[in-house]
């Protein structure tokens, strides 16, 4: 129904477009020795028919990694259900070292910059025109914005989008942009290592409600019991 409603059925309609799953092919490994928790990966059997990388993510606030752009958007290049197994990566010792300099550092952050070592997109057009502000992805609520982003270096395409929609943010406040920024050679840091066209982008601001901090939610009939490893659910009317 969405595909629809998006107008891409409408698109395919033009016999020289052609809609591929991702998904359908056998997977293809690939080694990541730079990475930092992400030492390997299976991506789309697609991957080495692969000339050019556009990135044409929707904006939208994150209620695990901060926002999600056009980096994130790269994570449906993964194999399947691979992509659900970064939210559940686990090293305690990594993140400790890491807490210093980035205290809002989760695995799935590291995770997701580990695929910049391996993935790069050549163009980016971050979709503003309708934004998610709030807990996004699963939620939250939908603002117009009327913005387009482009260009050609993804982290650049990323910071202008949070200085739209985040102005008092940096990069600590989406972690697995900060880890890119530093782990890969020549990329911006900030905005203003970054020249835009026009170059006044004040009249684009549009502050969003930034994700919340907790995600928990307090059900007041329900208590929870922990019982050897088993979670017992009672509830009370």
């Amino acid at each position: 129904i969405a595909f629809e409603k998006s107008g891409y059925s409408k698109l395919l309609e033009n016999k020289d477009l052609h809609f591929l799953d991702l998904d359908e092919p056998p997977p293809i490994e690939i080694k990541n020795p730079k990475g930092k928790l992400l030492k390997e990966i299976k991506l789309s059997g697609y991957w080495n028919d692969i000339d050019y990388i556009i990135s044409i993510p929707v904006l939208k606030m994150h209620m695990h990694t901060g926002a999600s752009l056009s980096f994130k958007n790269l994570k449906g290049l993964i194999y399947r259900r691979d992509k659900i197994s970064l939210h559940h990566l686990q090293d305690p010792v990594l993140i400790s070292q890491l807490k210093d300099t980035i205290k809002k550092i989760k695995e799935l952050d590291i995770a997701i910059a580990d695929l910049a070592h391996i993935i790069k997109p050549n163009l980016v057009i971050i979709d503003a025109s309708y934004v998610q502000e709030g807990m996004g992805p699963s939620s939250g609520n939908c603002v117009r914005m009327d913005t387009i982003i482009a260009s050609t270096n993804f982290l650049a395409a990323d910071i202008i989008a949070l200085a739209l929609t985040q102005p008092e943010w940096t990069l600590d406040d989406v972690p697995h942009l900060k880890l890119i920024s530093e782990s890969i050679q020549d990329m911006p840091k900030t905005q203003n290592d970054i020249k835009t066209i026009p170059q006044n982008i004040q009249e684009f601001i549009k502050p969003l409600e930034p994700p919340p901090i907790s995600v928990t939610i307090k059900y007041e009939n329900v208590n929870l019991i922990e019982f050897n490893y088993k979670i017992v659910y009672f509830f009370t009317f």
